[in-house]
């Protein structure tokens, strides 16, 4: 029961769409999916908005991967449970049932989950995707950098003990689809198109 509770509780919370709801509360005559690269995500607010908007929408969909983790941990739900609410979440932002299963890319949703499972390698990754975005001006090519690195990260960093199996899996299928949402940002990349190479 515990397990079906925080993966539902982790699903709905993860298909809030926080970019929607930021844009459409201060600029209700924009249509967020319409413009840019019409992602619901950070980067898209960003040009939406500006930057303090698009942080507000990083720590909000950040804090949908975190918190049915840390309920799920609260609770005292097993560790695949715990796992479970987090990929609940992260899915539910790629797949969010109030947008028609359209969302974003899921990478700050992943943050926040890796951030309740082992925070220090998410917090490396974090640095691995900040350091990668700056010095190559993508967010794009920030995140994949992050995704390579979290699998690895998280086998040699994470704490042993009942999580740390379930970590693992998570980071190989959590890196694996955030390649699959940046495909087309992958194309960008190889066809070495600058400007595309922006969008995120």
């Amino acid at each position: 029961m515990k397990s079906l509770l925080v993966t539902i509780l982790g699903y709905l919370l993860g298909s809030i769409p926080t970019g929607v709801l930021i844009v459409r509360r201060i600029k209700p005559e924009i249509d967020l999916r319409s413009i840019g690269s019409g992602n619901i995500g950070a980067t898209n607010v960003s040009r939406a908005l500006g930057v303090k908007w698009g942080v507000a929408t990083m720590i909000g969909d950040c804090l949908k991967g975190l918190f049915p983790v840390l309920f799920a941990r609260w609770i005292g739900a097993s560790p695949a449970a715990v796992i479970l609410a987090g990929m609940a979440a992260f899915l539910g932002h790629i797949f969010p049932v109030f947008l028609q299963f359209k969302g974003g890319k899921g990478v700050a949703t992943a943050f926040g989950v890796f951030l309740g499972i082992a925070p220090v390698p998410a917090l490396m990754a974090f640095f691995i995707w900040a350091s990668s975005a700056y010095i190559a001006g993508s967010t794009a090519i920030g995140a994949l950098s992050a995704a390579m690195a979290i699998p690895i990260l998280v086998i040699g960093a994470a704490p042993r003990g009942p999580f740390r199996s379930f970590a693992i899996i998570a980071s190989f299928a959590l890196a694996f689809i955030v390649f699959y949402t940046h495909r087309e940002n992958i194309r960008k990349i190889i066809r070495g198109d600058l400007k595309a190479r922006k969008s995120a």
